[in-house]
């Protein structure tokens, strides 16, 4: 595969040349330019042009307050005084560390590609818990961005993967930024979060011709467990996450004392989608209020931004439908351009795998990318 992208790069290469020859002058070419650019240095650090002809980014911890207390960050940016378009990255529940291969890639690529970046960092995301105040977080990491002296206010989005890719598009929604925010990139984001709990729960998905089986990630039921037994005594609470993590293995309901512990626990164990949905009803107001909170599906309708979708087809931490449904919602609404690769992705990491489909999926890519690099061209 390494032999496969030098020769994709090289070849790549040759036509960004001829690209930058033939377009170089208008501006849609040179976003066409850097995307082709950043999709090489993202996808193999073995040979990446991008470095060549960029200046090396600089690199900054920042911290900074909100409503909910004191916040921190880490900033890549181009080293001249801008102003610069700018993005905040949200990386979701237990995200990759700042010191991660594939998030310095990204944040150097984007810098090199004349953006500056914002990773915001949650605590209790790392933890995989996920509250309403990281909407308001996300809120304040925007605020905060486009008010730095070297970031035009004018060109700053969202960026988020996974469940950050949902909070994003939330955040977006908040009538303190909605006016300002020009783009949300959301890369395997869920739409509907009893949707997706279901899913998790019955072990199917909505398909294009129907249901179908689909197996969801561990981390995908620890998330989930973690969240809905928030409001459940602490022992309790382990005993049902490590059991519905663990294939629901064997039978822990005599072992629950709390009438808490219980109601989740009996929802959890439902084996299908209508039973599931059926168990739902039992959860708390308060709960279910919550569940509904964190649902772009709730907000959708005060987005304003440009709404770029990307999904991992055989993505085994929120199904692939939930990119679809929100497609559906935004379409004819705002500006949405929305993507599923196959062959180039492991949930959100790059991996790109032997296949026909790879270089048509690297061209679809290079596509999305360039909706993103007109913001910094």
């Amino acid at each position: 595969m390494k032999t496969l992208l030098k020769t994709l790069s090289q070849l790549v290469f040759i036509i960004v040349i001829i690209i930058t020859i033939l377009l170089g002058a208008t501006r849609e070419g040179r976003a066409s330019v850097k995307s082709l650019l950043f999709i090489i240095h993202v996808f193999d650090q073995t040979v990446s042009p991008l470095e060549w002809f960029t200046p090396e980014p600089i690199i900054e911890h920042v911290s900074f307050k909100s409503s909910r207390g004191q916040l921190s960050g880490d900033i890549y940016r181009p080293p001249g005084k801008g102003p610069y378009a700018a993005v905040v990255l949200f990386l979701g529940v237990q995200p990759a560390r700042a010191s991660d291969q594939r998030v310095v890639n990204l944040g150097n690529a984007l810098a090199r590609s004349n953006m500056a970046a914002m990773y915001y960092w949650s605590s209790d995301m790392e933890q995989g818990i996920m509250t309403p105040k990281e909407i308001e977080n996300l809120v304040a990491s925007f605020k905060y961005l486009s008010n730095l002296e070297f970031v035009d206010p004018t060109r700053v989005g969202i960026a988020g993967f996974c469940v950050g890719g949902s909070f994003a598009l939330i955040a977006a929604s908040d009538p303190l930024i909605n006016d300002d925010v020009q783009f949300v990139n959301a890369f395997g984001p869920y739409f509907d979060m009893k949707d997706l709990a279901t899913s998790i729960i019955s072990e199917t998905s909505d398909g294009i011709y129907g249901q179908e089986n689909w197996q969801p990630d561990k981390l995908s039921k620890k998330v989930l467990a973690t969240h809905l037994t928030s409001e459940v005594i602490y022992k309790e609470a382990n005993i049902i996450t490590n059991w519905f993590t663990n294939d629901r293995a064997n039978d822990i309901a005599p072992t629950l004392s709390t009438e808490n512990g219980q109601r989740i626990h009996d929802l959890l164990a439902q084996k299908s989608r209508k039973n599931a949905t059926v168990a739902f009803e039992l959860l708390s107001p308060e709960k279910k209020a919550e569940l509904h909170q964190l649902s772009p599906s709730s907000h959708v309708a005060d987005i304003k931004a440009s709404v770029l979708i990307m999904h991992d087809q055989n993505d085994p931490l929120i199904p692939v439908s939930h990119s679809r449904q929100l497609f559906e919602a935004l379409d004819g609404q705002t500006n949405v351009l929305f993507t599923e690769y196959g062959s180039i992705f492991e949930h959100v990491s790059p991996n790109l795998k032997t296949s026909t489909n790879a270089i048509s999926e690297m061209l679809r890519l290079a596509k999305h990318i360039q909706r993103i690099m007109i913001q910094s061209t």
